[in-house]
């Protein structure tokens, strides 16, 4: 294999997912951003685009990543280059305790609260995006105005865990069918990932922790009950997750 060469500034990486294709061009890494700096073409497209009709594509909206990671999931790969001369980097903002923080080349400002600012609100955000929440949010059409709530918003909605997920494996497919059974009837959520030849046969249960009580406690109450019940079907707990979920207020 080649090695892979350096990015380019004007390069523009195919992005593949669900039989589509999407499109970003690579903006190079300005020094007053932590990150690498993309643009978003389009995304969408039922078969490969070429260079000179993205050329002449809008921008749908700046974001932040790190394009040798990017370019290390087989979804992302670099198919041409095409100058951006023209095309002016927005100023980002950055999430804060309080509020958000414009940045840009001349420096810091406090933005606050965006509720009432729409045209703040369109800002690209400084952040870390992966390759799973690129295509995330290609599927959902998603936008930066979606996102304007505070770090203390969040901290609010996130205070502690309240969901339980727990990964069990089986021998064969037939056990992990049976064992699902069973443990639908004792009313937990049951969900059986898609298939794969590189793992066993799996099942995911979620079960809600109340958030006045002892989580930990309750965490090995909720696996001393999946251990009993799916032990006549040789299944073995493999590991657990905690997640939140958003107060309902």
């Amino acid at each position: 294999m080649s090695p892979r060469r350096k990015v380019r500034i004007g390069d523009v990486f195919e992005v593949r997912y669900d039989g589509l294709y999407a499109y970003m061009q690579y903006m190079g890494k300005p020094k007053w951003l932590n990150f690498d700096a993309f643009r978003l073409l389009r995304g969408g497209f039922t078969e490969p685009v070429d260079i000179a009709t993205l050329s002449s594509a809008a921008t749908r909206y700046f974001f932040t990543s790190i394009a040798s990671i990017l370019l290390e999931d087989q979804r992302c790969s670099i198919v041409g280059n095409f100058s951006t001369e023209g095309i002016a980097i927005f100023p980002f903002r950055q999430l804060s305790l309080n509020g958000w923080v414009g940045v840009g080349q001349t420096g810091h400002a406090f933005l606050g609260r965006l509720e009432d600012k729409p045209k703040l609100a369109l800002l690209p955000i400084v952040e870390l995006v992966p390759i799973d929440s690129i295509i995330d949010r290609l599927k959902s059409d998603w936008k930066p105005s979606d996102s304007i709530e505070t770090l203390s918003d969040l901290m609010r909605k996130w205070r502690r865990p309240t969901l339980v997920t727990v990964f069990v494996e089986f021998a064969s497919a037939t056990e992990r069918s049976s064992a699902k059974a069973a443990l639908e009837l004792a009313n937990l959520r049951v969900v059986e990932p898609a298939a794969s030849s590189e793992f066993k046969p799996e099942l995911q249960i979620h079960a809600q922790i109340s958030k006045s009580g002892d989580v930990m406690r309750q965490i090995d109450e909720t696996e001393a009950l999946i251990t009993k019940i799916i032990k006549p079907y040789a299944g073995n707990i493999t590991g657990h997750e905690m997640s939140a979920e958003p107060d309902a207020s």
